[in-house]
């Protein structure tokens, strides 16, 4: 989105300090606050129009639209631009077709010209009277060959504010031994620069983003930028602000025709979450709610629920709901990317287990006679509870280890729940009494 904003410092003495030694007049239209106009004090060729725009960095005049030409047209007749001596009471616009026939296109920018006013009958591209034909150029001579072999590439506006095509360089037509067509020239400055306006942005404290606000058209190079806050220069910066700031930005041309923007630079400063866990120390294979202190909806997450996870459910932000299948300090982190800001958080959780695995030996025995039932891996904080199947006990308690005989035969079945810090485990091993 270009901004368009034009200020009234326009240095006009710098202009007639630039144009006035070539010859060049200030016309005043004061309808058309966008342009400064000047026009030749003598009558040139268009050739010699074309050159002298080009040596000056001033483009020849363009018509936009009909107000213009009714604007400027008026403006050269009441100032008496027109009845300059030698002039042919015409002036030359920059615009030409030498290229392609009838395509009339702008001499400073090689774009399609856009607005047209002909006369009834033009633009016809009309020869000399000593044209003749494919070989006719050589009946011509002087400027008139010149104007054999181009036609009419040139383009006029007259008193009425209408247009006809003109030879460049040629003698009018029925004078083909006088002097060249010479008309004023109009050079047509344009004092308002356009730039264009940055999109306001979001960053995250600190980091950096870059400003860009070059001149795309309108006034004359060279351009120079002033930036504020900062008090840089060039149509391109960088800041790093670590608070929301609005920057503007002024571009200045070759003759200070001005034009400004403005650009919001919106910080925002990460948010560490906490993560919450629902039960901590959890047992292995059972839910734990994981849930983050604060949320947001602009913001990407990326969980790690280390080794021995399994989610059941949750997905972005969460909650989740996961179990562990191993025991041990399990470490839960997240990372969250929220408009360019990154934050980090952990926690652990305890997972624990009741083992309640054992054996019996021997597995097979006598009436009467003992075995030792041996628990796998004892707990000092866990609750042991056991079932002998009608067994009796000779010695142990706790954890064990026991000694148990049984007085009949038949398969016994020896049971053991063990309860550890609030986790539950059950086992049974049977035994074969003969």
């Amino acid at each position: 989105m270009p901004g368009f904003a034009q200020f009234s410092t326009c240095d006009s003495n710098l202009v007639n300090a630039h144009l006035n030694p070539a010859g060049y007049r200030r016309l005043y239209v004061a309808t058309q606050p966008c342009s400064m106009y000047y026009y030749s004090t003598t009558p040139k060729t268009g050739i010699n129009a074309h050159r002298d725009a080009a040596n000056l960095n001033v483009p020849q005049l363009i018509i936009d639209n009909t107000q213009e030409n009714s604007d400027v047209s008026g403006a050269l007749f009441v100032q008496g631009v027109y009845a300059i001596a030698g002039s042919g009471n015409a002036v030359w616009l920059g615009i030409t077709d030498s290229s392609t026939l009838f395509s009339w296109r702008v001499m400073a920018t090689g774009q399609p010209a856009t607005f047209f006013n002909w006369t009834a009958g033009d633009p016809n591209n009309l020869r000399p009277g000593c044209y003749n034909g494919t070989f006719g150029c050589s009946l011509c001579t002087g400027t008139n060959a010149y104007w054999c072999a181009y036609g009419e590439d040139c383009a006029i506006m007259q008193p009425s504010g209408q247009w006809i095509d003109n030879s460049c360089d040629g003698t009018l037509t029925g004078n083909p031994t006088g002097s060249p067509i010479n008309r004023t020239v109009v050079l047509e400055l344009n004092t308002c620069p356009v730039i264009t306006k940055p999109h306001d942005t979001l960053i995250c404290s600190g980091n950096p983003v870059n400003l860009s606000a070059p001149v795309i058209t309108g006034g004359t190079a060279p351009y120079t930028y002033a930036w504020s806050p900062g008090s840089q220069t060039g149509p391109t910066i960088s800041v790093s602000p670590t608070t929301t700031t609005t920057y503007s930005v002024e571009a200045s041309d070759h003759y200070l025709c001005k034009a400004d923007t403005t650009v919001t630079v919106s910080v925002v400063t990460p948010v560490i979450p906490t993560i919450n866990a629902s039960a901590n120390p959890v047992c292995k294979n059972t839910n734990d709610n994981i849930s983050l202190s604060s949320v947001s909806g602009t913001a990407t997450y990326t969980w790690n629920f280390d080794a021995g996870s399994s989610i059941i459910s949750g997905s972005g932000s969460g909650p989740y709901t996961v179990q562990w299948s191993t025991g041990g300090t399990k470490t839960i982190s997240v990372t969250v990317s929220d408009n360019g800001c990154v934050s980090n958080a952990t926690r652990t959780v305890t997972v624990d287990s009741a083992n309640a695995a054992f054996t019996l030996n021997p597995t097979t025995t006598c009436t009467g006679q003992s075995v030792t039932a041996t628990v796998a891996q004892v707990s000092g904080t866990a609750n042991y509870t056991w079932s002998f199947g009608g067994g009796t006990v000779v010695s142990g308690t706790g954890a064990g280890p026991y000694t148990i005989t049984w007085p009949t035969i038949g398969v016994k079945t020896v049971g053991l729940t063990v309860t550890d810090n609030g986790c539950t485990a059950n086992s049974s091993v049977t035994e074969n009494i003969t």
